[in-house]
């Protein structure tokens, strides 16, 4: 016999217990999920209680120190005891969950409007400081611009203005991240430039403020197929809507070159048309190995019906793109995806460089789809201090792990800066008072987005697509 306690008898009992029985409940099929986890996404479950008595068709309505509330299969409230269960078995592993909705940028209270100040005292502090480091002096004056410094916002554009047209150009891309208007003189200047570098900088630059004239500009630099100049040159074509190089870029799928198959990726999820998503599946069909798999990531990007499924059941398994794969999954709220990322994290791998980039990545991601407690990792990554960090060849090297620690809170920052929660911002208090200068403004910038919606959007256009590090990261991992 089963022995249920009513809905009021649950009630009761919860009050009758003064102490908490911390009972350790195993949880079956379930891949790293909580209690919690089982509650907030409705799954299915079998309760077997001591004496391997089943009660199946269950779903978690609550839990409490002594019981775990219950609704049965017709839908009735009812309860257990926490001591009287032997362990819970999830029955489905994919479950159709909606996103869990967050606060993001904007309906700031009195805590994180005290906070933003320190940012930009800080922030302000940093740009007077930083003499001889114009990059970091820009950035600085783009995160003050951000939040109201005109003076800030001119001194980029007098920097814009001048004749140094790398300077200029870097200065127009920060002005770009604050919706300033940019002068098109300097997009006439850098494509003339014999520097490699800066004509790069200028075709981003071309393909961000959607400069239609200098398509003609673009094209002649798709011929250059190196790997400093061709991701430049396919995302400003794809964002100025050129589709005469599609065969070209296609071309870049197949690249040894990681920097360029990804620009190629991307290139292609911008110029999204049903003609083009039916050559990418007739395509499909015809590859393997790691461009099959960009095409599977094209797919999904582009909402194909389907692809997701590839990436959940041919993707999801030991292979070198399931790290990808989980991610992709789990930003669109995928439960499978989701737990394998929470397996992955349950693995005792060396905290390495690599490691911790996808760590600070699964945390974000995780915490972006619903799952609460991957904040703590964040937290973690934050105060992560050099004796936490281990790679072979460099055991006690504490500059050495200073150097990753400095990189991997850097990537925390960025991340919780696209991400733009609002619960996140009080996490950057400890990098904003950061020594080293990159640190700091990283997390003065990641607030800024938070605080400032355009201001994220713009930035997140303007850096490398995150799930293009997160390739390069594990490419790094694999060697």
């Amino acid at each position: 016999m089963i022995h249920k306690i009513t809905f009021t008898g649950f009630l009761s009992l919860c009050l009758a217990f003064s102490a908490p029985l911390f009972a350790e409940i195993k949880i079956v099929n379930g891949n790293g999920s909580t209690i919690e986890d089982l509650i907030r996404e409705q799954a299915l479950v079998t309760i077997i209680l001591n004496g391997n008595i089943r009660d199946v068709n269950l779903k978690l309505k609550r839990f409490h120190d002594n019981t775990i509330g219950i609704e049965t299969s017709d839908g009735q409230p009812s309860a257990y005891l926490v001591s009287g269960i032997k362990e819970i078995r999830v029955q489905e592993r994919r479950i159709n969950k909606s996103k869990r909705s967050r606060v993001k940028g904007g309906a700031l209270d009195t805590d994180d409007k005290v906070f933003l100040n320190r940012v930009s005292e800080r922030t302000f502090a940093l740009f007077q400081s930083l003499q001889g480091k114009q990059e970091l002096k820009m950035k600085a004056a783009a995160i003050m611009a951000a939040a109201g410094n005109e003076d800030a916002e001119f001194y980029l554009a007098s920097l814009a203005n001048g004749n140094d047209t790398p300077i200029a150009l870097e200065a127009s891309l920060h002005l770009f991240t604050i919706g300033a208007k940019i002068d098109p003189n300097i997009l006439q200047d850098g494509f003339i430039s014999g520097n490699r570098k800066t004509r790069a900088l200028t075709a981003r630059l071309a393909g961000l403020t959607q400069c239609k004239p200098c398509l003609k500009d673009v094209r002649d630099m798709l011929s250059d197929p190196a790997p400093d100049i061709f991701p430049d040159a396919v995302l400003a074509a794809a964002r100025l809507g050129d589709r005469s190089n599609i065969p070209y870029i296609m071309k870049g799928l197949s690249s040894l070159s990681y920097v360029k198959s990804e620009a190629a990726v991307n290139a292609l999820i911008l110029l999204k048309s049903d003609e083009l998503v039916a050559m990418m599946q007739e395509e499909l069909k015809k590859k393997q190995g790691m461009e099959w798999f960009r095409i599977v990531r094209i797919l999904s990007a582009s909402e194909v019906p389907g692809a997701d499924d590839i990436l959940r059941e041919k993707c999801l398994k030991p292979t070198s793109y399931n790290r990808i794969a989980a991610i992709l999954l789990t930003e669109k709220s995928d439960w499978e995806g989701g737990l394998w990322l929470r397996e992955y994290l349950d693995k005792a791998v060396n905290p390495n460089f690599e490691h911790l980039m996808y760590e600070a990545n699964i945390a974000i991601t995780l915490y972006g789809s619903g799952h609460i407690q991957a904040k703590t990792i964040l937290q973690k990554l934050a105060r992560l201090k050099p004796s936490e960090v281990y790679v072979k060849g460099h055991t006690g090297d504490e500059e050495y792990n200073k150097g990753i620690i400095r990189e991997v809170q850097i990537e925390v920052c960025d991340a919780i800066g696209r991400l733009g929660d609002r619960s996140l911002l009080s996490m950057l208090t400890t990098m904003l008072t950061n020594d080293d200068p990159e640190v700091a403004l990283a997390a003065g910038q990641a607030a800024m987005m938070i605080a400032n919606e355009s201001y994220r959007v713009n930035v997140n256009e303007l850096n490398t697509d995150h799930i293009s590090k997160l390739v390069f990261y594990t490419d790094l991992n694999e060697r």
